[in-house]
């Protein structure tokens, strides 16, 4: 049984690397465990210095949880690792039928005592006042008989049309009725966010589900395109286009986004509605390299393309721009060898942003070997610089990597900004922190300041002052990102009030 094997001191240690520690322990006929220090910060109450708590700077936060069990990263983590139910689906099969695989580690509990609850649940918009869902749809599942430390399938009996609803909670209660763990995972995808935020052109696809979310109830100016809703007729639904020798700004709704011909990164954003945006420099490669060598036009009905063209690790990237004034991202990367991010970056100055409100896991921000215990659902956090190990405990952590992001609004002193995803398994990364602190803080950031990610660093662990980089040593998930094939992903943007 090792002892203090991952020292939590700063966000490093504690959960980070702890699953495949308990894998292995919990698949190794000798092993019994192992000790973590600590479950909370330690400190004395000064006194003589208005109470405050002295954790003699970073010498004792290095806890799980705060002084007055303030939750961190770790906690959330560490209750989806050490479940006794576990659940191993990270996706709904495409022919969900209900079936789920179970795996019961109680040494004395059969999962028929178990309560399961399903919950299919609708997420509030970006507009929407607060961060919540909606459950619409319950039930409860008969528990399947499944002995302990043995494997068995546990079936929900889901209506046929449950992919039209935004995601499925399942919650698991113990026997004296407290929640063991609710999983979560997306009914198809970020099909219905898409939907229901982006005015553009709907492929048929996404007119086929148009029409079973209005069948729902959904507000219908909340997802039809911009040309079909109820608005200010005056705005110019058309696509500008001006063009120098060194600039192409393109123009719709009031909303005008200027590139440079000579690197097709972002120059200038403007709305006739509000102030300019600084959003700006962008977008670069976090890791790679990439150099500009033709831009190409195109025009349809109801929006405006540019293919730049690129020699290196993009392989291909375009922007389009809707009459509605929402920009269309689509791009395609790859990067050779190991990587701590992979991904593309945005540069935005810290000191304007007042808050972000996001679809996707939360609530606590992430390291590439600390996945667990995210839940889908809208958070709100207003901006903070809390810092692991700062000692100031104003949990939750503003700062961070974020995980299966759908979508992202953020509010600025310059006015709002919205980012789509179309596809899962987006990370964004917001601004500068640290996972551990030192004469030079770990690991290192990507460039930029808002990054949309598709690998993101893991994190190690320190004691005092001895810092451990060498995260492949904790376990498979501590080395570093490597990409086996290119990754496309197409991000909408709408730089404006919605």
């Amino acid at each position: 049984m090792p002892t203090e094997f991952l020292h939590a001191q700063d966000d490093g240690g504690g959960a980070t690397a702890l699953a495949d520690f308990w894998e292995l322990f919990w698949n190794s006929k000798r092993s019994a465990g192992g000790f973590s220090w600590v479950l909370a910060d330690e400190g004395l109450v000064r006194t003589d210095m208005d109470n405050v708590i002295d954790a003699n700077r970073v010498n004792a936060p290095d806890g799980l949880v705060g002084p007055h069990r303030e939750k961190e990263g770790s906690y959330y983590a560490m209750r989806e690792i050490y479940s006794p139910v576990k659940i191993w689906m990270e996706k709904l099969p495409e022919d969900f039928d209900g079936s789920i695989q179970v795996e019961n580690r109680y040494h004395f509990t059969n999962l028929k005592e178990i309560r399961f609850e399903w919950q299919l649940v609708d997420f509030s918009l970006p507009e929407q006042r607060g961060a919540f869902h909606k459950v619409i749809k319950s039930g409860t599942a008969e528990s399947p008989d499944v002995a302990p430390v043995q494997k068995g399938t546990l079936f929900l009996d889901l209506p046929a049309n449950y992919k039209q609803y935004d995601a499925l909670y399942l919650r698991a209660f113990d026997t004296s009725g407290d929640e063991i763990y609710c999983w979560s995972w997306k009914t198809d995808g970020n099909a219905n966010q898409v939907v229901k935020l982006v005015e553009k052109t709907l492929d048929e696809n996404e007119t086929e589900r148009l029409k079973a979310l209005k069948a729902l109830g959904i507000e219908e100016d909340n997802i039809l395109p911009i040309q079909q809703q109820a608005g200010n007729t005056d705005i110019n639904a058309t696509v500008e286009v001006n063009e120098n020798d060194s600039l192409i700004t393109l123009k719709a709704s009031g909303i005008a986004i200027t590139f440079s011909k000579k690197d097709g990164t972002i120059r200038s954003l403007a709305n006739d509605f509000g102030l300019p945006l600084p959003f700006s420099n962008s977008p670069v490669l976090v890791s790679g390299n990439a150099e500009l060598q033709n831009i190409e036009h195109s025009r349809s009905n109801n929006s405006y393309r540019l293919d730049m063209v690129y020699n290196g690790d993009i392989k291909n990237l375009s922007w389009t721009m809707y009459n509605s004034g929402w920009l269309q991202l689509d791009y395609e990367y790859r990067v050779e060898g190991e990587q701590y991010f992979t991904g593309i970056s945005f540069d935005f100055p810290e000191s304007d942003i007042i808050s972000a409100k996001w679809l996707g896991e939360g609530p606590a921000h992430v390291w590439k070997n600390r996945l667990q215990g995210g839940r889908l659902d809208v958070f709100q956090r207003l901006y903070n610089n809390v810092l692991p190990g700062d000692n100031n405990w104003q949990c939750p952590q503003f700062k961070g990597y974020y995980a299966d992001v759908s979508w992202m609004e953020f509010n600025t002193v310059d006015g709002k900004f919205t980012v789509v995803a179309q596809e899962d398994d987006l990370f964004v990364r917001l601004f500068d922190f640290y996972g551990i602190s030192g004469s030079q803080n770990y690991p290192a950031l990507p460039v930029g300041n808002i990054s949309f990610l598709d690998g993101i660093p893991p994190l190690g662990t320190k004691l005092a002052m001895g810092i451990s980089n060498d995260t492949w040593n904790l376990g498979p998930a501590g080395e570093l990102n490597t990409m086996d094939k290119p990754v496309k992903r197409t991000l909408y943007f709408y730089f404006g009030l919605r």
